[in-house]
């Protein structure tokens, strides 16, 4: 072994019961142990040749055979490595094994140094000089010899072959310090921690502890009883996986009791009763009040949507009245007119004509109004409020020659208000259904009791004509 090359080697860190209880330390049992490196031994004296010939053969005897031997002295040096004397006490802690002068051969097949037919019987280490120092051996072979340094092993005994074990002992086989199972250091013993012994299963490695009776674990390590530990109301239990240590121990309670370390120890303790009385308030609100709140909150929920579509479509509805009203604005911005009142349903434009009930040019004139089929009453004060206008205007108005000889042609017919394009011919859709808007309705119903009133009026009064004074395009539309 080199001793100028070391290193500290521990064992593995095993979990190692510190109680019965099933507590566990993290450890290792070998701890800080010195292992020096190998390395090649060295000649200390010079090689010989043995040669011997058969009587009257010239043939060299190799080997003696039928177990025959041959006792050889070599000479050496001691001072070429003082290591192989026996002041020096060095040893490898790890395996036990020192330096120490022996016979080595020449192995001429393997073309190394070996020590294979060769057996140490003594060494001579002369005086202080090293003077007289020599090696005695046995041998069954004849060869190359020389003195070389060789392991010096655990008992003393130069190529003796014994070392340490795992365990630490000299020659050993590793059974001193393993459980049923043969594993060293692993902190099982055969022994079974004094509570058990092996159960002798094969193969070994197979093999655990057989506890004696309340103690428990793979190396019967936990100790519980039903009296003590299980309050005398269960029974003591240990799980573990596999050879592990690691052992978790509890109690199966009876039923009513269960198992507690709330004291810092194992214990079955009895589970109260409770029995709950539900108020009757309580009852009666989950039973009947909850359903009828469920229901409220679903009315409301209801109203609010219905609440907030009527409110969208009547949002709807006065965006297309505005729209209305200005395309009737944009419609009649080319006319003059006087300030007229319609009293019509939310301001609903109408669509309407003026027609001749005859050729003759003094027939009187009528309004007709596109989709519109059996005309409503009117009222008296409409009808009224109608005739006063057509003889307001008919007191200040020309005759119809005076219009000609004016350069008109013709008297130019009273022009009445145009809201809607003049190139729809009726108001209905082309299925002739006006209860599909709603806006055809309102047309249909509030405004034609209007033009009625108008019709009466022209057909009982004089038609209307220009102002005295005024200019054409200047008519009063009524």
């Amino acid at each position: 072994m080199n001793p100028e090359v070391s290193g500290v080697w521990d064992s593995p860190h095993i979990l190692s019961p510190t109680d019965n209880y099933g507590s566990l330390e993290n450890k290792t049992l070998r701890p800080n142990i010195i292992k020096h490196a190998p390395r090649l031994c060295s000649l200390i004296g010079q090689a010989y040749v043995f040669e011997v010939r058969s009587f009257g053969k010239d043939v060299k005897v190799v080997d003696f055979g039928n177990g025959r031997r041959a006792k050889i002295r070599l000479p050496f040096n001691p001072q070429l490595n003082p290591s192989v004397l026996p002041s020096d006490t060095f040893a490898d802690e790890f395996t036990g094994v020192g330096s120490a002068a022996s016979c080595v051969y020449w192995d001429s097949k393997a073309h190394a140094w070996s020590i294979e037919g060769v057996e140490y019987i003594e060494a001579d280490y002369g005086d202080v000089t090293g003077l007289g120092a020599y090696v005695e051996c046995w041998t069954s072979h004849l060869s190359v010899f020389a003195v070389s340094e060789v392991a010096l092993d655990c008992t003393g005994v130069p190529i003796g072959g014994k070392i340490k074990d795992w365990c630490g002992v000299c020659g050993g086989d590793n059974s001193t310090c393993s459980g049923c199972d043969g594993f060293p250091l692993s902190g099982r013993t055969k022994e079974c921690s004094g509570h058990g012994a092996c159960g002798g299963i094969k193969p070994l490695e197979m093999d655990k502890c057989r506890c004696n009776q309340n103690f428990m674990g793979v190396n019967c390590q936990v100790y519980c009883t039903p009296v003590i530990n299980c309050s005398g109301h269960g029974q003591c239990y240990a799980d573990y996986d596999g050879l592990s240590m690691n052992t978790s121990v509890g109690c199966n309670c009876e039923t009513g009791w269960r198992q507690t370390w709330e004291k810092g120890y194992l214990e079955c303790v009895w589970i109260p009763i409770y029995v709950y009385e539900m108020p009757w308030s309580l009852f009666y609100f989950l039973v009947a009040g909850v359903p009828i709140l469920a229901l409220v909150f679903c009315v409301s929920c209801i109203c609010y949507w219905m609440t907030s579509r009527q409110i969208a479509v009547s949002k709807k509805m006065q965006g297309d009245i505005e729209g209305f009203v200005s395309d009737y604005e944009q419609e009649n911005e080319e006319f003059s007119i006087e300030r007229t009142e319609i009293n019509a349903d939310l301001c609903m434009p109408i669509v309407g004509h003026r027609v001749d009930d005859s050729d003759d040019s003094d027939s009187e004139k009528r309004l007709e109004l596109h989709g519109l089929h059996a005309p409503l009453p009117v009222s008296d004060t409409e009808r009224n409020a109608a005739m006063t206008r057509i003889a307001r205007l008919s007191q200040s108005s020309h005759s119809p020659a005076t219009a000609a000889a004016e350069g008109h042609d013709e008297p130019m017919p009273a022009r009445f208000l145009r809201v809607m394009p003049s190139d729809m011919e009726e108001i209905a859709g082309p299925g002739g259904d006006d209860s599909e808007d709603w806006r055809k309705y309102l047309v249909n119903t509030s405004l034609h009791r209007r033009l009625r009133a108008v019709n009466d009026a022209l057909k009982t009064g004089p038609r209307a004509q220009t102002p005295d004074g005024g200019e054409p395009g200047d008519e009063v539309a009524v």
